[in-house]
């Protein structure tokens, strides 16, 4: 793994961020037209709980792309002959 790798990785987490954020958009606006405790009204609720819980998980996310590049690059220049302890 190497520089290169991380413009895939950081254009997917781009992606499901503005995917995410305009699923959320268009939840809220369906919601807003629908009536409190109706059953319709009840699965767009549902619906956005669901974006909020997997939008908390992009930080766990970030950190774990981010840590499989440094780990790339550390075995990378391991391997390329740097200084030996």
């Amino acid at each position: 793994m190497n520089i290169a790798d991380m413009t895939p990785v950081a254009m997917l987490i781009l992606v499901a961020v503005i995917a995410v954020s305009i699923g959320a958009t268009v939840l809220q606006s369906i919601r807003s037209t629908q009536t409190i405790d109706a059953a319709d009204y009840n699965i767009t609720t549902s619906g956005l709980a669901s974006l909020d819980t997997f939008a908390d998980f992009f930080t766990v996310i970030v950190i774990v792309a981010v840590a499989a590049i440094i780990i790339g690059l550390v075995y990378m220049f391991g391997r390329s002959g740097g200084a030996k302890l």
